[in-house]
């Protein structure tokens, strides 16, 4: 891959005199940054969505709601390449403005649209974002074979990314040439892009991935079973070619936002829908920095549809593409959701063994930002690492972790919670048989930094006599539990109980319970097994009982 990034970069070069703008549309910057956004898939990416459908009015509204839809966005700039086929070659695009027109014909438009409207809020001409698309009709993710029932992979090429390609040469399976055509198409595309804003005078940097196919994988369960799989890899794939090509190593973190297929396209006989939005769901909560829009409506916003007809109204053009009211509305969700995930600061938190945290990624722009972690029974913190650095004494509370950026913190940020086995200890514990006592901890392995508590129980007739925990007396609080701290000593136990008024606690809930079957008996308990003596129920060890004569 590094091969082919390094070809498209050359190739970039060599026909740079491609990229010099249009004077008339775009004037040259001097030396500015700008934000890009980089829109793939296929037909509802591509935008197949008619301005001037019939009876319709939407050239009218979307002039009447932004007067830049039709003049231009000055504040983001477009550089597109779609329905180019397989065996074309592809030689770069003009850098123009956001405006009508720029989906699969003039007459047509796609997500840039209501992107621009929604990104316009967030830029300005001297300051401006950008959007980079690449996208076909049609197309799909899985189809190794070619044999889709359009022909798109023969004709178009597939998304299959490198990693994907590989995975399936090496299961033996025959792939068809063009399978990656169309992620190979992206990376040409994104090159010339970027390369066409610098020679407007730009320094281009990633903020975000838009992400609109899956309807085409509907059609065969294998396609739609394995699109989780698939989309994984082109999105770990697409960032970091990606950031390589970009030279800008945050690429790899920035937000993807994925567009969930349309529910209506089920109606138009394609039987895997539910199976491949399930994917674009658990992609998203698998995957950092991974998001979804949602166009059934679920999320609170307006149902999307793809319906012919809606109400005895005609509602898009035709049955497989969104009107373009929803379309504009569909770009103002994908740059909604994409530009709020953008941070000045990303940390990414790794862990060690035993260790869990409630989450794994954190984003800030200059707040603190924190998580907490839960150790497994036996493991201790060791220390927390920010990029290397130990910061446990000024990052960990009880618990906690908190960091606070800085001017010295770098966008991309890695967090390590390090765990270490804490020291076994053994509790030996030596109870007579006149009670019962409930414990948090079962068994007789105790682990540095643990807590002992427990209750007692007398039977009738008897009362607590004495807790000595290696030799010191230990007595209740007043809720009857007992608390002993683990140290550094294996912990000798010993509890006796006395004839007198019989004393006792319930235990804390949810605390393990055990029983010994005292009755009229005065024993002793001697040691503890891993199944627990009178602690835990089901003693082992070495018994001594005096049976005391009952009276009368």
């Amino acid at each position: 891959m590094k091969k082919q990034l390094a070809t498209l970069a050359l190739l970039a070069v060599a026909g740079s005199a491609l990229f010099v703008p249009n004077s008339a549309t775009v004037a040259r910057a001097a030396e500015k940054d700008v934000d890009v956004y980089i829109l793939a898939g296929q037909s509802n990416a591509v935008g197949n969505s008619v301005i001037d459908q019939e009876g319709r009015g939407y050239r009218a509204a979307l002039k009447a709601d932004d007067a830049r839809n039709d003049t231009g966005y000055e504040e983001v700039y477009y550089y597109g390449a779609v329905e180019v086929r397989a065996t074309a070659t592809y030689t770069g695009s003009e850098l123009t403005h956001v405006h009508f027109g720029q989906g699969n014909g003039t007459g047509c438009m796609g997500p840039e649209l209501g992107m621009a409207k929604a990104l316009s809020a967030h830029y300005t001409k001297d300051s401006p974002a950008a959007i980079i698309k690449s996208a076909v009709g049609g197309t799909y993710l899985g189809d190794y074979e070619g044999v889709g029932s359009n022909d798109t992979t023969k004709n178009f090429g597939g998304w299959a990314s490198p990693t994907l390609i590989e995975e399936w040469r090496a299961s033996g399976l025959t792939v068809h040439q063009y399978s990656g055509k169309l992620y190979e198409r992206l990376l040409e595309t994104v090159t010339y892009g970027l390369q066409a804003l610098r020679t407007a005078g730009f320094t281009p940097h990633i903020r975000a991935y838009l992400w609109m196919q899956g309807e085409s994988d509907t059609e065969q369960s294998k396609w739609a079973d394995a699109y989780a799989h698939n989309l994984e890899l082109l999105i770990n794939d697409m960032r970091k070619d990606i950031s390589e090509i970009a030279e800008d190593e945050t690429a790899q973190n920035r937000p993807f936002v994925i567009g969930k297929i349309a529910e209506d396209f089920a109606n138009h006989g394609q039987p895997y829908i539910d199976t491949v939005r399930a994917a674009e769901d658990a992609v998203a909560a698998k995957l950092p920095f991974t998001y979804t829009v949602e166009t059934d409506g679920s999320d609170g916003l307006p149902k999307l549809s793809l319906a012919l007809r809606q109400n005895g109204d005609t509602n898009g053009s035709d049955p497989w593409h969104f009107n373009a009211a929803d379309m504009y509305d569909l770009g103002q969700r994908f740059a909604k959701v994409a530009y709020e995930h953008l941070a000045k600061h990303s940390y990414t938190v790794q862990v060690g063994e035993g260790c869990t945290v409630d989450k794994a990624t954190l984003l800030s722009n200059g707040e603190k930002v924190s998580f907490t972690y839960t150790l497994a029974r036996g493991k201790l913190l060791d220390k927390v690492l920010l990029n290397g650095t130990d910061v446990t004494a000024t990052a960990v509370n009880g618990g906690k972790v908190t960091l606070t950026p800085d001017a010295n913190t770098a966008y991309l940020n890695t967090v390590e919670v390090v765990t270490k086995n804490a020291t076994k200890y053994k509790l030996l514990l030596n109870m007579g048989a006149q009670g019962t006592i409930k414990r948090n901890i079962s068994g007789n392995t105790l682990y540095e930094g643990e807590t002992l508590t427990f209750t007692l129980s007398p039977n009738e007739g008897y009362a607590v006599d004495k807790v000595i925990a290696n030799g010191a007396e230990v007595t209740a609080d007043a809720d009857g539990k007992y608390s002993i701290p683990i140290g550094a000593l294996d912990l000798n136990l010993n509890i006796t109980f006395k004839q007198g008024t019989p004393t006792g606690s319930e235990p804390p809930s949810g605390e393990q319970s055990g029983s010994q079957d005292g009755g009229d008996h005065l024993g002793l308990i001697i040691g503890c097994s891993a199944a627990g003596a009178v602690a835990i129920g089901g003693a082992i060890g070495v018994g001594v009982y005096v049976k005391k004569k009952k009276k009368g």
